[in-house]
């Protein structure tokens, strides 16, 4: 193998007139040769270590630039003195930019009043080591903005400076916190109203059975008057107890504690008992009432005693708003094979819905006629009762309407079973102004 060629040139220079072969020079030169190659191989190694170091560098570096460039935060490294010697971070209002903030004092910064309080904790921070948090709460634009305010020692020499905008976070908490005590006053309403619920109706069954006794005894001793004025108590009590039962229903709606007893249901069945139970009401107004229910629809898969009460709502409601006119009860089977969907569809000529009252017709305690007289009575919870019912059970109510012309409620409901060959039903919209 060759010689070093560094070693070669010494030698060259040095011992050119000694003859090398000979002991000990050979011996001597080999161990200098392989020095020489060794010293190589440790510099090529620590060349490609500071190569690779300066590689990790630059990214690092890099990388530790972009983050800083992404800051949320507003970050300032300040002397001893409170002097802003660099910026970084994206300020979130000019105040904090970098030129407003480099080579001004920290608390030129703040308005008049904060500044001594970041003065005496910049103080502290700087001389004894500790962190600080402040609170900088002022108007801007019109709004209430917060400042966090953190400053974390740097020793004696200066100290790094945060300034975060919390306001999102702080009115985050706020929202959460109302939040959380909207939701209890909510369960303690509801606990307090379903068993105020319970107390009132024990009584008024009582109140109800006894007049409905004591109309008996008056009917059979020939006393009208006194039957007259039974059957109004009997009325009225009836009246309370359906409206005790709304506010019951309403609360376990809300929850979470009404079940769903689901049975094969016979339609014609249902809306018999539906137009017995509400028939008096329309005669009581003068209405024609017609039920029309198509031929052999399918047994439904619901809660009878629910669907009924939604159903006698729809129907009662026709009824109490309409005067000397008519009320259509249609039934039919829509949609295709496999997803179809009873329509359940309550059309009157009453006094109709303003556009403007619709969205909001479904709510708790709102009513149609919101006059001071309140012709018409109920206590607003009906339509939001029927519709959180039919949503129980996989469905929903929509309407149409127009003022002095009548509406157009329709129930629809899941029919559960596959069914063949249903018959089309016109959109709500097409059957509203057919009806009106």
């Amino acid at each position: 193998m060759a010689m070093h060629t560094l070693l070669a040139r010494q030698i060259k220079r040095h011992l050119n007139a000694v003859d090398l072969a000979a002991e000990p020079w050979q011996s001597f030169l080999a161990a200098i040769d392989d020095a020489y190659r060794g010293f190589d191989e440790d510099r090529e190694m620590s060349e490609r270590s500071m190569q690779l170091s300066s590689v990790e560098l630059i990214d690092a570096s890099s990388e530790l630039r972009a983050i800083l460039q992404a800051f949320p935060d507003v970050m300032l490294h300040v002397d001893d003195t409170g002097l802003v010697v660099a910026s970084r971070g994206r300020g979130h209002r000019r105040r904090w930019t970098d030129g407003q903030v480099l080579g001004r004092r920290l608390p030129e910064l703040v308005p008049v009043g904060f500044a001594t309080a970041l003065t005496d904790a910049l103080r502290a921070t700087i001389t004894r080591g500790v962190a600080e948090t402040l609170e900088l709460v002022e108007e801007d634009d019109g709004r209430e903005v917060i400042d966090e305010i953190r400053l974390a020692p740097l020793g004696p020499t200066g100290a790094i400076v945060l300034v975060r905008d919390v306001t999102e976070q702080r009115r985050a908490v706020d929202l959460r916190l109302a939040k959380e005590a909207a939701e209890a006053t909510s369960v303690a309403k509801g606990v307090f109203l379903a068993n105020m619920s319970h107390e009132l109706r024990t009584p008024l069954n009582a109140i109800v059975g006894y007049a409905e006794m004591l109309g008996e005894d008056a009917t059979t001793m020939g006393s009208q008057t006194l039957v007259d004025d039974l059957g109004r108590i009997v009325t009225a009590g009836r009246h309370l107890m359906k409206i005790v039962n709304d506010v019951l229903d309403i609360t376990k709606i809300e929850a979470g504690r009404l079940s769903v007893d689901l049975q094969l249901v016979n339609v014609d069945a249902l809306v018999s008992d539906v137009m017995a139970a509400v028939r008096p009401m329309g005669a009581a107004n003068q209405n024609q009432m017609v039920a029309t229910v198509m031929p052999e629809l399918p047994l439904v898969y619901t809660d009878a005693t629910k669907l009924k009460q939604v159903l006698i709502n729809l129907v009662g409601n026709a009824c109490k708003f309409t005067h000397a006119g008519s009320v259509e009860f249609d039934v039919r089977l829509v949609g295709s094979a496999g997803c179809s969907e009873i329509a359940f569809v309550v059309r009157d000529t009453g006094i109709g819905i303003a556009p403007d009252q619709i969205p909001s017709l479904f709510q708790d305690f709102r009513q149609v006629d919101s006059s001071n007289t309140r012709r018409y009575g109920g206590t607003g919870l009906g339509l939001s009762i029927s519709r959180r019912l039919c949503n129980l059970l996989g469905g929903d109510i929509t309407v149409v309407s127009q003022i002095g012309k009548g509406s157009v409620f329709t129930a629809w409901l899941p029919v559960g079973l596959e069914t063949a060959e249903p018959i089309p039903w016109p959109a709500e919209s097409a059957v509203l102004e057919e009806s009106l």
